[in-house]
């Protein structure tokens, strides 16, 4: 099975039940994908669910990063300075 990345669709139209979205792959070609029209709209609800779930991982792994972030920072901030002092 060949898999493709779609970043962004560049055409999406429709015509005789169906859906056409055409994207570019990695290597740039153009790639063409036609959805039956009422398969699409039974598969909807379902794709839209794990769209939703797929981008609030992403956030959430996101907002996890600048958590981690923040802790290094404050770690470093906290760290002495300069000459440690003579004893």
């Amino acid at each position: 099975m060949k898999e493709h990345y779609v970043e962004r669709t560049h055409q999406i139209h429709y015509g005789h039940g169906e859906v056409y979205l055409y994207f570019n792959d990695d290597d740039g070609d153009e790639v063409g994908i036609i959805y039956n029209a009422s398969e699409l709209l039974r598969d909807l609800p379902t794709l839209y669910e794990f769209a939703k779930k797929a981008e609030e991982k992403e956030r959430d792994w996101i907002a996890q990063q600048y958590r981690d972030l923040g802790k290094k920072i404050d770690k470093d901030y906290k760290r002495p300075v300069g000459r440690p002092p003579k004893e």
